[in-house]
């Protein structure tokens, strides 16, 4: 039998979206689950798309949202259910009753259960991304062991209990990696894909346990709003170095420098520059491979005004140059 999609999301929008079905990975899209279609929703202000399948009892979903201003949606949980959430790229916050309860990062993992509740997400402008794995009881109950801080997150799912909980942020990992990996490369007919599935899912939950009893999560005294706010700010000015150093970011922040590098390695997993970096070459490796542009005007785009430095960094991210990036990546993609 079906597992059913646990979450039913609206997006707060003036107009209903245009809402369609593909086989064809769509250009927006930057992620796989490879043999899903991806249900298209089309708003003024974001183009929402996913994909999910079920792979036994436990139910997953790919979102990838290109959002052109804020927008909020509602989560509606149908059930209680507890949720692994892999962050691929973006930033979320989370709220209830307007209150922000808690706020998520691109590059972490974290967990929740949640009782039959609407919760409210708000995204801001820009390119967000996310995995979420509904997780079935019987694996639960096989992964499940006393005394962990996994235990309580459990027993609120058993006990049916109407608080919603979080437990803390950890850094993605080669095991996620992996996951997602399996997740692009198999079909998901296959029986066989199913367990293997389960499998690695089994092993994300006692490597994301692991961690947590090892104190190897994101800890943090920073507020969700000055969170939110760094976040946003890097966004939308990664391309253009003059307001991109340290010192300016904590002036405007009203922070010391020092504060800011902390919140930055806490945000973001890296440095500020490598985050800049990084945030750069995604919008690089997009064009490269949707686009015709020529890649000195790529370049300009993001921010690198020294065609030497742009080479000099895309090498050391890839490997290999922007032009051979560009050929090998349509030789190869499977979609």
């Amino acid at each position: 039998m079906e597992r059913a999609n646990p979450i039913n999301v609206t997006i707060k929008a003036d107009k209903p979206p245009t809402i369609y079905m593909t086989d064809q990975r769509p250009a927006h899209c930057d992620f796989l689950l490879r043999g899903a279609k991806w249900e298209i929703n089309e708003y003024e202000d974001c183009l929402l798309s996913t994909q999910e399948f079920t792979f036994l009892d436990n139910h997953l979903q790919l979102v990838e949202m290109s959002v052109y201003h804020e927008v909020a949606l509602d989560l509606n949980i149908q059930k209680p259910s507890i949720f692994m959430v892999i962050m691929l790229e973006g930033f979320y916050r989370y709220y209830r009753e307007d209150r922000l309860n808690f706020y998520a990062v691109g590059g972490a993992t974290y967990m929740l259960y949640c009782p039959e509740i609407t919760l409210e997400l708000r995204v801001n402008k820009g390119k967000h991304s996310l995995l979420v794995i509904d997780i079935g009881k019987q694996l639960l109950q096989d992964v499940g062991k006393p005394d962990t801080k996994l235990t309580s997150l459990i027993n609120s799912l058993f006990d049916y209990s109407q608080k919603l909980s979080t437990v803390p942020m950890c850094r993605n990992d080669r095991q996620i990696t992996t996951f997602l990996n399996t997740l692009r490369m198999l079909k998901v007919d296959s029986f066989v894909r199913e367990a293997e599935l389960a499998i690695l899912l089994a092993d994300l939950l006692k490597g994301y346990s692991a961690k947590l009893e090892n104190d190897s999560f994101i800890k943090s005294q920073l507020s969700p709003e000055l969170a939110n706010k760094i976040f946003v700010y890097v966004q939308e000015n990664f391309n253009n170095d003059g307001r991109l150093s340290i010192t300016a970011i904590a002036r405007t922040m009203g922070i010391s420098e020092w504060k800011m590098k902390e919140y930055a390695q806490l945000l973001f997993g890296k440095s500020l520059h490598k985050q800049v970096r990084d945030l750069r070459m995604r919008v690089v490796v997009s064009l490269l491979k949707k686009t015709n542009m020529p890649v000195r005007s790529i370049a300009e785009s993001v921010g690198y005004t020294t065609p030497t430095y742009f080479y000099r960094a895309f090498r050391s991210c890839f490997g290999i140059s922007p032009q051979r990036y560009r050929e090998s990546s349509r030789e190869t993609d499977p979609d």
